[in-house]
């Protein structure tokens, strides 16, 4: 894997939209032409997000017609309530040491290759930020870093029951990338009820704090983090932690809790959170690293990358496993 500084795409807003649809065009109309019937609560949902979020339906719109596909069925797509979702698989590990250093690992797992996901730097009129794009989704739905001084990493959460009439919680998340403060986070959160929920860890390398916040449809849990953490797919505070039969986010849980607690907090390095996180057997059920040009169904899912941020060195690093690279960015 080769150690660069790679200068990533750069686009301006809200001309990138359609360039994002146009780029995964390919993708985007594979996506969506299995989608044929949009029932009532589709339209509920839209009216509701258009009175909302009217900037980012025309986000959608303008990705769809870059990608020369139909709106409402693209609207479905990234709307993640309204479509069968792939088993996830993504874990976060944050520590907070005694001297105020900050440790940040997650790892960005879904169905991505080359041709439907990438790093993008988004130009702004607040300022910028850059985030892990993927055809499925707007920005918030994986690991992105502003121009304020935050950084997010997002985990799906598996809900037992979902508003399907009520704005898709990808929306929410949309809502809050280039917020500036835990306290706008909220505000923006607590203005809409969603469909169902997710959960965001968040530093704020300007007060040096570490947040973790669980939302589920209107509900809010906010845990400020002091020690080591760990969240994957579940709910720790909210709806009772419900996960399918066929997840693994518990395992996830508990395999990282159960190395965790033996180490001290104070020695603990982005090189051991690295060495967690890539941990790999049947029974933890992540799927090793692959890129688009190996021998790979395209229905299963692969750590597309590791993402890594140490607040001593003052950087983030990405190991790409599509494209075989580490990308090392000075925050």
């Amino acid at each position: 894997m080769s150690n660069k500084n790679t200068k990533i795409l750069e686009l301006n807003d809200p001309e990138a939209s359609f360039i994002i649809g146009e780029k995964f065009a390919t993708e985007i109309q594979k996506a969506v032409s299995s989608i044929s019937t949009l029932d009532k609560n589709f339209y509920l949902m839209k009216q509701k997000l258009i009175k909302t979020y009217p900037e980012y339906y025309q986000e959608v719109c303008q990705r769809a017609k870059g990608a020369k596909v139909d709106p409402d069925k693209y609207l479905t797509y990234v709307s993640c309530e309204l479509r069968e979702q792939a088993l996830e698989k993504c874990t976060d590990i944050l520590i907070k040491k005694d001297d105020g250093t900050i440790l940040l690992g997650h790892n960005e797992d879904g169905e991505y290759n080359k041709n439907n996901s990438s790093l993008i730097k988004h130009l702004t009129q607040k300022g910028w930020y850059i985030e892990f794009a993927c055809t499925d989704s707007l920005a918030g739905t994986s690991y992105w870093w502003n121009s304020s001084g935050l950084i997010f990493t997002m985990n799906y959460i598996y809900t037992n029951h979902q508003e399907m009439n009520e704005i898709s919680s990808w929306f929410v998340l949309r809502d809050i990338v280039e917020s500036g403060s835990l306290n706008e986070v909220l505000k923006k959160i607590k203005k809409v009820k969603s469909a169902s929920g997710f959960n965001i860890n968040l530093i704020n390398t300007n007060t040096n704090k570490v947040y973790s916040i669980e939302y589920y449809i209107n509900q809010i849990n906010v845990v400020e983090i002091t020690d080591k953490f760990i969240h994957t797919n579940h709910f720790l505070h909210l709806e009772k932690g419900y996960y399918p039969k066929n997840s693994n986010t518990f395992n996830r849980f508990e395999h990282c809790g159960h190395i965790i607690d033996k180490l001290d907090k104070n020695i603990i390095s982005s090189e051991d959170i690295k060495t967690i996180l890539e941990y790999r057997n049947d029974d933890y059920m992540h799927t090793v690293h692959v890129d688009a040009g190996d021998n790979k169904k395209s229905s299963e899912t692969l750590t597309s990358s590791l993402f890594l941020f140490d607040s001593s060195q003052k950087q983030i690093q990405i190991y790409d496993y599509i494209n075989k690279q580490k990308i090392i960015f000075k925050i």
